[in-house]
């Protein structure tokens, strides 16, 4: 029994410093040059190797030439068994200010070991609140849009194209 304990804390203790001494900073520049082709940038931005985390601050978010927002800090929980990105309040650029209107609360995306084909996403600010899922298994998306007052008075064109549900609320589902 001794050993056996002897063995878990010599495997957590070798983990967390997998974890410590991994190269986020470059896995994160390898991601960032992957997204490229796509038209997704993210300039300007300070890169802070925290140990376990990884933070970026004060970088701006394009979208193929346009100014999509300014991300005050962005943070990466790169654990091996849970994986979470955090993004803290932001408000969109003026041009994107017709399509969603207000600041953002917050963004959390999470991926978990016990379920790695799923990713959950959720947000909330002045739009309202924003449910989901990922199944990268069957590449499908799958969201929930709780619109605020703010967001149906707004009358927002995006918005038709988006299932009304019974609740209130209305569906987003893609494939890719």
């Amino acid at each position: 029994m001794k050993r056996l304990g002897k063995f878990l804390l010599y495997l957590t203790v070798f983990l967390v410093l997998v974890l410590f001494f991994a190269p986020k900073r470059q896995l994160y520049y390898f991601g960032e040059s992957k997204l490229a082709p796509y038209g997704v940038v993210l300039s300007g931005e300070y890169v802070d190797d925290g140990g376990l985390s990884l933070s970026l601050k004060d970088g701006t978010l394009y979208y193929q030439d346009l100014e999509v927002a300014k991300l005050p800090e962005v943070t990466v929980l790169p654990l091996l068994v849970f994986n979470a990105v955090t993004v803290a309040p932001f408000s969109f650029s003026e041009q994107m200010q017709g399509f969603v209107p207000g600041t953002v609360d917050g963004i959390r995306v999470r991926q978990s070991l016990l379920d790695p084909l799923h990713v959950l996403v959720d947000a909330s600010g002045d739009f309202g609140t924003l449910e989901g899922n990922i199944d990268l298994g069957a590449r499908r998306v799958s969201l929930l849009l709780t619109p605020s007052k703010r967001l149906l008075e707004s009358k927002s064109f995006w918005l038709k194209e988006l299932k009304k549900q019974q609740s209130g609320g209305y569906l987003y589902e893609s494939a890719f």
